[in-house]
């Protein structure tokens, strides 16, 4: 197991015994590129290519099959970003341009929405929480917007305290707060919509390189991939301590890479695309001799083996590991 300096200790209970192999998937008919953006909708990943394409997929873990969707009206490039809200899926072009579009999941139709505020670029980010749509616009910028999908409007909410640099991440938590961790530094901000305000959190175990991406599990559980690095760390819901999955993933580090996650980690580059299996937290343990990947097993608080989850995870990652063992 790495240990994180600075951290606590924190025993590997994430991922389970048998979990240690990647397995090959059906990659997408096309290499993805700089832009590539995903979401998960209906039981359902959706995909857009990036790379300068207006290609847009959906794969169905289930099956291990991709299915051609409506291709985006425009191309999608560095900065680009996706998100499901209801049925549908919203958009921003990315590529230092101002396009944002709406997918009708049922029709397999885009619809071309108000253009955003600013023009999505490379280290912006987009997240979903409350019916609403977030976006940061990257490229140095501090900006950041709310998009009402019901008045089709956009307003501009507190800048993000740091520049939103390449690498920068952004997601919803479980409890409808939105969590950041600016590129170019390990540090991290959590957003209240309620008062519109950011407030700084403990460190990430990593700088936030070009090509990180963090996510949500459905369980709460945190997933951050440092850009530059084959590591994937996991965290509790807070953020409050991080581990290091004990297998790093194929392929990496490379460039214009992306990954999610129904039950099991995929991760895709330009060349390979393989899953990992993802177990369920550990109950508390109680005992004396603390916990292991079977469980409690003497005295305290029985437990058995955590058994293998359903989420969602998605990674996008880019340069050389800076991580150190």
């Amino acid at each position: 197991m790495k240990l994180l300096s600075g951290f606590p200790l924190v025993p590997v209970l994430a991922l389970s015994a048998v979990a240690q192999t990647w397995t090959p998937k059906t990659p997408p008919p096309d290499p993805i590129g700089a832009g590539a953006s995903a979401a998960a909708a209906g039981g359902l990943v959706y995909l857009l290519r990036g790379a300068g394409t207006a290609h847009f997929l959906s794969y169905d873990p289930a099956t291990d099959a991709w299915t051609p969707r409506a291709n985006l009206p425009v191309v999608a490039d560095a900065g680009a970003g996706l998100v499901a809200v209801g049925g549908f899926l919203y958009a921003a072009q990315g590529g230092n341009l101002d396009g944002f579009f709406r997918y009708d999941i049922a029709s397999n139709a885009w619809t071309v929405l108000k253009v955003t505020p600013f023009r999505a670029q490379d280290g912006g980010g987009l997240a979903a929480t409350g019916g609403m749509v977030y976006l940061l616009e990257g490229a140095g910028s501090v900006a950041f917007a709310r998009y009402d999908p019901a008045l089709d409007s956009w307003t501009a909410r507190a800048p993000l305290p740091g520049a939103s640099l390449s690498g920068t991440c952004l997601v919803t938590l479980l409890d409808g707060r939105l969590f950041a961790i600016p590129g170019g530094t390990n540090g991290t901000m959590f957003y209240a919509l309620a008062t519109d305000t950011w407030t700084p959190g403990l460190p990430a175990p990593a700088t936030a390189a070009s090509g990180s991406q963090l996510t949500v599990h459905a369980d709460g559980r945190l997933f951050f991939l440092a850009g530059g690095t084959s590591d994937i760390y996991e965290a509790p819901s807070d953020a409050s301590s991080w581990v290091v999955l004990p297998v790093d993933a194929p392929g990496l580090p490379t460039t214009s890479p992306l990954g999610f996650v129904p039950g099991e980690i995929f991760v895709m580059t330009t060349t390979t695309f393989a899953s990992l299996p993802v177990a369920a937290p550990a109950a508390e343990c109680n005992c004396e001799h603390g916990s292991d990947f079977g469980g409690c097993s003497a005295g305290g608080s029985p437990a058995s083996a955590a058994p293998i989850a359903a989420g969602l995870l998605i990674l996008l990652y880019t340069r050389r590991r800076s991580v150190s063992s």
